[in-house]
């Protein structure tokens, strides 16, 4: 089966994945910059693992990213704790067990991390 588009709709479908995609890696970068804010700390160490595996003469590349764990660990919990769609839930709504781990009922309030 071939499905055509017009050009209208073609254009349409194009730029949906583009917002879809912008929206959410600006909303990544902003709150990576709150979460540096919020924790100096954190910032400082992955500043100083930067300055020791790129240093200050040249751009970062690709080929560092796993010379870098903290960094790229850092980055994955922001993204883990973000929230970008507020309507997703994460919790059980009844009583369950997971290869063999209880996870118990939860009231969800509010999905939006404080």
């Amino acid at each position: 089966m071939q499905i055509f588009l017009a050009d209208e709709q073609f254009i349409m479908v194009c730029l949906d994945l583009f917002i879809t995609g912008f929206i959410t890696t600006a909303s990544s970068l902003e709150y990576l910059v709150m979460f540096m804010i919020l924790n100096p700390e954190i910032q400082k160490r992955c500043q100083q693992e930067i300055d020791d595996v790129v240093g200050r003469s040249r751009p970062p590349s690709m080929n560092d990213n796993e010379r870098m764990p903290y960094v790229q660990a850092t980055a994955l919990e922001v993204l883990r704790r973000a929230t970008f769609i507020p309507i997703t839930v994460r919790s059980a709504d009844r009583d369950t067990t997971i290869d063999g781990c209880f996870v118990p009922k939860v009231k969800v309030e509010s999905n939006i991390p404080i």
